[in-house]
């Protein structure tokens, strides 16, 4: 293969992934970044105050999700007992 379309069809990029027998290749590319750079210090000053917004937030949830995750793990457990004496 020459990497070269044939005559009569446009180039095509490649697949952004590739698995042979030998080698896995990727012509994976960073996506630009979603919010342009600020231009003013009030600008960066909103920016900075969502984003501590919502690692406040996602800190509570964790803790949240963690206690929910550790009191259904603890109420599965002691469950696991009565399933053996039903024999299931």
């Amino acid at each position: 293969m020459s990497g070269q379309a044939p005559p009569g069809e446009p180039e095509r990029e490649p697949a952004g992934i590739q698995v042979d027998a030998y080698a896995l290749r990727t012509s994976l590319r960073p996506s630009p970044p979603s919010d342009p750079d600020p231009q003013s210090w009030r600008q960066a000053a909103q920016r900075i105050n969502s984003f501590l917004m919502g690692i406040s937030v996602g800190v509570f949830g964790l803790v949240h999700d963690t206690v929910a995750g550790a009191r259904a793990l603890v109420r599965g457990v002691t469950r696991f007992p009565e399933h053996l004496n039903r024999g299931c």
